[in-house]
């Protein structure tokens, strides 16, 4: 590690240095992965609560159109079922038909919420828990060749 040049005047003086480290991952998660699915779902009814108002969708903090977990195909609606980026399947399934309208979005996603508790608990700590298997031992520093 290279060394800073000495200066008559300390660039850095008045601030505390410290060994903390950057965390790996999203720090803002919950633990519970009930609720960080739960949290995602309110997202999406956000999202389709904007739609139904004719607003527009947010940005994300780069600038990105935010991820929808439903779209339109056919005149159909579908929401896709995940945990994060790990596809739910139920019965092999992982996508739900919602109806020919947003105001049907709205209520697929609020029946979702609630099965959170339910049927998906499951599914979705499975998922949690490839996740973290995925993530355990990771750094987030490259190895070395």
């Amino acid at each position: 590690m290279a060394k800073a040049p000495a200066s008559s005047q300390p660039m850095l003086a008045g601030f505390k240095l410290v060994t903390e480290a950057k965390p790996i991952g999203n720090a803002a998660v919950q633990k519970d992965p009930i609720a960080n699915f739960k949290g995602g779902i309110d997202k999406q009814l956000e999202f389709v609560e904007l739609e139904l108002a004719g607003k527009p969708l947010p940005m994300t903090n780069k600038g990105r159109k935010v991820r929808l977990a439903y779209f339109r195909k056919g005149g159909v609606w579908y929401i896709t079922l995940k945990y994060g980026n790990t596809n739910l399947l139920i019965d092999g399934r992982g996508t739900v038909e919602a109806g020919p309208t947003l105001e049907n979005v709205k209520q697929a996603f609020e029946a979702i919420r609630n099965a959170a508790d339910n049927e998906l608990r499951e599914p979705i700590t499975e998922a949690a828990d490839a996740i973290g298997a995925r993530l355990k031992g990771r750094t987030g520093r490259k190895k070395a060749a």
